[in-house]
C-alpha cells in the first residue's frame, strides 16, 4: 500500500472544515468612488505554537533523527511576507463573491466540479472580482505589499509531531464536486499517528510585528482587507488566522492586531470599524462571514 493508503488507514482525525463557493462576479466600483492609500501596522500573537517551514532540516549532534527548521532571518523567526498574504487572500475568497480557485485533474475520475449553478468567471482585460483587484492577476499587479513579519521575543524547541502525508490536489465529495475554500479550525486536534517527524517551532507567546501597505483601493475594497486581516474589532464576532504546517494538529494560530493604521483622503475610521463594515458591503458573502466567524476560525 502506498503512503496515502497508509494514511487514509491510520488514526488521522481532520479538523479542517469547508466554505461553500459563491458566486462569482466582477467589481466595477463607481467612476467617482473615493481611493484611499495608506498602511496598517500589525502585531501578530501566536495563540498556539507555530510552525513556517524553512525547507532545510538538521541533525543534531549525536541524533538518530533529522529535525525539520522553522523559517529565520539573522537568529529571528520570521513569517514571510508571501505565506502570510496567501492566507489572507484566501480568507478574503473565502468571504466575497470573487472568482473562484482552478480545479485541476485529481485522478482516474476526471477533472473536479463546481457547484451546480456555480460557474467561474476570468479575471483579465481589465475586468476583475473584487479580490484579484486588491490582491493583483495575471497582468495586473497587486495594490497591496505585505512586509515580512518578525519576532524580538520568540523562544524554538523541538517538538515531535505527527508525520504528515500530502492530501489529494483538490477535495470533492463523492460526486467530484469540490466542497469550497479550505480552512483547519482552531483549537487542539490530538490524535497519534505511528509515524512521527520532529520539527524546530515557535512557542506559544511569541509577537511578530510588520506592516502591510494599500494603494488606490476603495473603501469597500479597504473594509475587506482589513477583515480578511482579522481585524474586526466587535466583540465576540473577532478571528484567528491559521498559518504555517501542522495547522491540522492546532499549530499556528495567531491573533492580529493593529498597533497603527493611516489612511489618506480623511478617513475617519479606524481598521477595526471598517472590518466590521464588511458584513454589509455589496461584495460580502455573509453566509461565509458567519460560518468563519461562529464555527471556524474562532478564538479558543
Amino acid at each position: 500500500m502506498g503512503g496515502f493508503d497508509n494514511f487514509r488507514s491510520s488514526p488521522y482525525v481532520s479538523s479542517a472544515a469547508f466554505v461553500p463557493f459563491s458566486k462569482p462576479d466582477y467589481y466595477f466600483p463607481p467612476q467617482n468612488a473615493e481611493r484611499y492609500s495608506g498602511y496598517v501596522d500589525l502585531k501578530l500573537t501566536c495563540c498556539t505554537d507555530i510552525y513556517i517551514g524553512s525547507g532545510f532540516s538538521h541533525m543534531p549532534e549525536n541524533g538518530k533523527q533529522l529535525v525539520y527548521q522553522t523559517m529565520t532571518y539573522d537568529g529571528k523567526a520570521v513569517i514571510p511576507g508571501s505565506s502570510f498574504k496567501g492566507v489572507v487572500r484566501n480568507l478574503a475568497s473565502a468571504v466575497s463573491n470573487s472568482c473562484l480557485p482552478f480545479l485541476p485533474r485529481y485522478g482516474k475520475d476526471g477533472p473536479a466540479k463546481y457547484p451546480a449553478g456555480i460557474s467561474n468567471i476570468s479575471c483579465k482585460d481589465g475586468k476583475f472580482c473584487i479580490v484579484c483587484d486588491i490582491f493583483g492577476a495575471m497582468s495586473k499587479g497587486s495594490k497591496v505589499m505585505f512586509s515580512d513579519m518578525y519576532s524580538e521575543n520568540a523562544i524554538f524547541y523541538i517538538k515531535e509531531l505527527n508525520a504528515q502525508y500530502g492530501p489529494k490536489p483538490v477535495y470533492t465529495d463523492k460526486h467530484g464536486t469540490a466542497k469550497g475554500y479550505k480552512f483547519f479550525m482552531t483549537g487542539e486536534n490530538s490524535y497519534e499517528m505511528p509515524s512521527k517527524i520532529k520539527a524546530r517551532v515557535v512557542k506559544k507567546g511569541a509577537v511578530f510585528t510588520g506592516r502591510v501597505h494599500f494603494k488606490k483601493i476603495t473603501e469597500e475594497e479597504l473594509a475587506l482587507l482589513m477583515f480578511s486581516l482579522g481585524l474586526n474589532d466587535m466583540e465576540g464576532q473577532d478571528i484567528v488566522l491559521k498559518i504555517g504546517g501542522f495547522k491540522n494538529e492546532g499549530m499556528g494560530e495567531v491573533k492580529v492586531s493593529a498597533c497603527d493604521f493611516v489612511c489618506s483622503n480623511m478617513l475617519n475610521k479606524s481598521a477595526g470599524e471598517l472590518a466590521y463594515q464588511y458584513y454589509d458591503m455589496p461584495t460580502a458573502n455573509q453566509d461565509a462571514i458567519e460560518k468563519i466567524s461562529d464555527e471556524i476560525l474562532t478564538p479558543v
